[in-house]
């Protein structure tokens, strides 16, 4: 499949300058026939009988049919990708430790997986009776890059917002719910967070977020 693509990618440039009374492009079609003809729905018969034929009477048709199934293939990585994205959302809710900071999340799962879809504008996190907590997704993405750099690196979410912290508690971000304009409401991806009632009160004490965010004494 990856050899595949390469050589569709390269399909793409050979269409993009053709040659005038060449056969480059025939040829080429000819050559990959058995690689390309799955990607381009013809069977392998028919693109080598274009070895024979200019550019001129295979680019027309050929140009529809690659820029169809380019869309295809970005219709596909694109609902793969809000699938992924929902399938971390929930486990996200699922894994939430609750603690007198509020919600402590998994930061690699919602800085990696949670925020992949750019379709969704909005990251809401929905914590049942109380108000909604809803942060713009590039506000997250601009974390994203400290992953690779911060080992402590922690986040949280209570009722004054979204909160990250790292380097023990003394460097953070602070950001508070927004309003979703009407208009945007299906860009929203929804965190459902389980209910504070569901942990057991001692299953998770401050002490250990404390540890997590280096404050521990």
């Amino acid at each position: 499949m990856a050899s595949a693509r390469r050589e569709l990618q390269e399909l793409v440039l050979l269409l993009r300058s053709p040659e005038h009374d060449s056969h480059n492009i025939g040829l080429y079609l000819a050559h990959h026939a058995d690689a390309l003809a799955p990607i381009l729905r013809r069977s392998p018969e028919t693109l080598r009988a274009a070895h024979g034929l200019t550019d001129e009477r295979v680019v027309p048709e050929l140009r529809k049919r690659v820029a169809s199934v380019l869309g295809d293939h970005q219709l596909e990585r694109a609902t793969q990708v809000s699938e992924r994205s929902c399938r971390a959302a929930c486990l996200l809710g699922q894994t939430v430790r609750w603690t007198e900071l509020g919600g402590v999340l998994d930061v690699d799962l919602l800085l990696r997986d949670v925020i992949a879809d750019r379709q969704k504008k909005y990251v809401a996190f929905i914590r049942g009776e109380q108000p909604d907590v809803v942060v713009r997704r590039e506000t997250c993405a601009r974390v994203a890059p400290l992953r690779r750099n911060v080992i402590d690196l922690v986040a949280f979410v209570n009722e004054d917002g979204l909160h990250f912290r790292w380097k023990g508690g003394r460097a953070g971000y602070n950001w508070r719910s927004q309003v979703v304009p009407p208009a945007e409401k299906s860009r929203v991806l929804e965190v459902t967070l389980r209910p504070e009632s569901d942990v057991r009160p001692s299953s998770v004490r401050l002490g250990d977020v404390l540890h997590d965010l280096g404050l521990a004494l």
